[in-house]
């Protein structure tokens, strides 16, 4: 029963970190051997992407940058949020040879996918929330091996039984 709790609060923590990891890692994919540059951010734009029947808000930032080889192309990357980025700003691109016009930014945690940015920021809500549960079921075990404890709620309930019978003995 004492495994029960911990369980209940790991689960979710390892959960979100994984597959925050697991969304994180089609991003580390596509960094190997993507090329590097700076580009200028153009427009922010926010959007409603329909997949069949559901369909998603999302945030993409267009960003005009010139390839290693001299191309100038203009493109859209996909972002949880686009804070700190405006029209104008530098950002670092990363983009393939092979598809120039499919690119990554680097420009922040905020700025990747919203995959990645909710679980990583979902498993950190767990993480504290998992830690506060630890510290009061640890204080509470702590509490009932105390005899001093165990005196303070005896004399707590025999001071609400008193004050019970008190407004008993008001009541008509």
């Amino acid at each position: 029963m004492k495994a029960l709790p911990i369980l209940l609060v790991l689960l979710p923590i390892v959960l979100c970190f994984g597959l925050g990891y697991k969304f994180a890692s089609d991003e580390r994919a596509f960094e190997q051997g993507a090329e590097s540059v700076q580009g200028t951010v153009r427009a922010i734009h926010d959007r409603t992407r329909f997949n069949g029947s559901d369909a998603e808000d999302i945030t993409t930032v267009e960003v005009a940058y010139t390839t290693k080889d001299e191309k100038t192309l203009t493109a859209e990357a996909d972002v949880a949020y686009a804070v700190g980025l405006s029209a104008g700003k530098p950002v670092e691109v990363l983009y393939k040879k092979a598809e120039p016009q499919k690119i990554q930014i680097r420009a922040g945690f905020l700025n990747r996918s919203s995959e990645v940015v909710f679980f990583h920021l979902f498993g950190a809500f767990w993480l504290v929330l998992g830690l506060g549960i630890f510290v009061v079921l640890a204080r509470m075990r702590a509490m009932a091996k105390d005899p001093a404890a165990h005196e303070r709620i005896a004399l707590m309930k025999e001071s609400l039984r008193k004050a019970q019978e008190e407004r008993e003995k008001r009541s008509p």
